[in-house]
């Protein structure tokens, strides 16, 4: 259970730190405002949101998963506690998906750790291979959390709150890969 709570505790600062580190690598990179009117007569600029073609799968054998994330997703981090990729958006926000090696043995244990921190007003459901719990939204910014059943991976989807089906998507094709 310690295990379960510092891995649980380790996940939260990573993501805290890795919104904190985006929003300050975004205004550092942000262009002037001369070269601001430039850029947005690129045709290819991308709008805040992605579509299913903007995902693509990644994976990693000895962490064994494989999952859908942003294109173009930055690494955070990449160790034995967890993998955690960004992609930032316009307007400080970002997506974020971070896989760990949390299990959990039912969907009240999925909850219990989903709910450690933040809102407790959730969504919940047992989806055959995996748990699924969806946290209400918080700030413009809404939390999805994936626990492979029968194995110690999971994921958890964060991102702008009107992008929830595209962080379902992103957070349910979690798999394990060996």
């Amino acid at each position: 259970m310690r295990k379960h709570l510092l891995h649980t505790l380790f996940a939260a600062a990573v993501t805290f730190l890795s919104f904190t580190a985006t929003v300050v690598v975004a205004e550092a990179a942000a262009p002037k405002k001369a070269e601001a009117k430039k850029e947005a007569k690129k045709p290819e600029e991308k709008k805040d949101g992605a579509k299913s073609s903007d995902l693509e799968e990644i994976s990693d054998a000895a962490f064994g998963y494989k999952i859908l994330v942003p294109k173009g997703a930055q690494t955070l981090q990449k160790d034995e506690y967890g993998h955690v990729f960004s992609l930032p958006l316009k307007g400080g926000n970002e997506y974020n998906v971070a896989i760990g090696k949390v299990q959990a043995s039912s969907l009240d244990d999925a909850v219990s750790t989903a709910t450690m921190m933040g809102t407790k007003e959730i969504e919940k459901k047992d989806a055959g291979e995996y748990f699924l719990v969806v946290k209400e939204p918080q700030f413009g910014t809404q939390e999805v959390h994936v626990y492979r059943k029968g194995a110690a991976l999971n994921a958890k989807c964060t991102g702008p709150d009107k992008d929830k089906a595209k962080l379902m998507e992103m957070c349910t094709s979690l798999k394990p890969a060996k």
